[in-house]
């Protein structure tokens, strides 16, 4: 067949593929080979695995859109409002959503996956897309991370809901005394909506773990030690911080704008458990 791809593949396993998918998302025995089937043709053609990380805000911002990614979330607003900032003077303050995303995160690093998962996501007509489309993602390649997302789906639903209260009270300061079209968001925190998010939201998954781990009922128990699991595992927190980036509408006060925050929190804590 004329066209046909030609692959070469070197290693040292015999089953090099399957046993690649089972090491990197720690399948077990009894569910590896229906987990690893599942994955399989996701890793075709896009699978990307290199020594050095690669950012993937065009790729992202391609396949969501400008309009879509404006709406995505409160963050995500907030960024089209916001001083630019130079990525490359402080990876960690000046990040943005899309920034953030890279292929040095495991959750992140198959295209094919994140294409696919927002085409599924487009036809739940969630009103958090954001959300559903990192939810479809664990449902696709991470399921136990998924299982544990939805144990935990009240907790995640305090934590970003104290995080954002947060950010909107830093919004209206910010607002107060920015007379220019863009808002300079600088704090202790970070530089821009996000890396701000970010920061407030690391604290306040600490908090919440310390609060819940000496609890000694079994639902409690188990909620703690999936979450100090996470807590230990960069990768996660990160993909968990982006997926409660949860969409609002801003009011003209702070008040109302918490309100609209909380009327949307139930959906939210919702999705988590159930979608």
């Amino acid at each position: 067949m004329r066209g046909a791809p030609l692959v070469f593949i070197l290693s040292v396993n015999q089953e090099p593929i399957g046993m690649a998918i089972r090491h990197q998302y720690g399948l077990s025995d009894e569910a590896g080979a229906y987990e690893t089937n599942r994955i399989l043709e996701k890793f075709v053609d896009d699978y990307i695995d290199m020594s050095q990380p690669v950012l993937l805000d065009s790729f992202v911002y391609e396949i969501w859109g400008e309009s879509n990614l404006k709406e995505a979330s409160f963050v995500h607003y907030l960024e089209t409002i916001s001083q630019i900032k130079k990525y490359n003077e402080d990876t960690v303050k000046n990040s943005t959503t899309l920034l953030a995303i890279s292929t040095n995160n495991p959750y992140y690093n198959n295209l094919r996956v994140l294409s696919k998962c927002f085409k599924y996501a487009l036809k739940s007509g969630s009103y958090h897309l954001w959300t559903i489309w990192h939810l479809e993602i664990l449902k696709q390649c991470h399921k136990k991370t998924r299982n544990d997302v939805a144990k935990i789906s009240s907790d995640l639903r305090e934590i970003s809901r104290n995080t954002m209260i947060s950010l909107i009270y830093i919004y209206f300061e910010k607002v107060k005394v920015n007379s220019v079209s863009k808002v300079d968001f600088t704090n202790d925190a970070g530089n821009t909506p996000f890396s701000i998010f970010r920061s407030i939201f690391w604290d306040n998954a600490k908090k919440h773990f310390e609060n819940i781990k000496t609890q000694q009922t079994t639902e409690l128990i188990e909620k703690s030690e999936i979450l100090g699991k996470i807590l230990s595992d960069y990768n996660i927190m990160d993909f968990l911080i982006q997926l409660c980036l949860v969409k609002f509408e801003l009011k003209n006060s702070l008040e109302k704008t918490i309100e609209s925050l909380d009327d949307t929190l139930g959906n939210f804590a919702y999705e988590l458990a159930n979608y």
